[in-house]
């Protein structure tokens, strides 16, 4: 099992920076980052390179750490 950091922000304009304040332990551990900079929320997710990545990368397990912080995560789990 392991963590697995998604960062995403919305224009050229923003940066990852607070982010990536806010995963500092898991990123400082080695977690691999999948990211997707200056991509509009209108994008699907499954239309966005890192995410798909992400998805295809991830094991039954694994949890899924999202940039925006605040104690969210996503854990991956077998299709019944």
């Amino acid at each position: 099992m392991a963590d697995l950091v998604y960062l995403r922000h919305s224009t050229d304009k923003q940066t990852d920076a607070r982010q990536r304040h806010a995963l500092t332990a898991l990123l400082a551990a080695g977690a691999p980052v999948y990211e997707d900079p200056a991509t509009s929320s209108r994008q699907l997710s499954l239309d966005r390179a890192g995410f798909t990545t992400l998805l295809h990368e991830a094991a039954v397990g694994d949890t899924i750490r999202p940039g925006s912080g605040r104690g969210c995560r996503l854990r991956c789990r077998r299709r019944s």
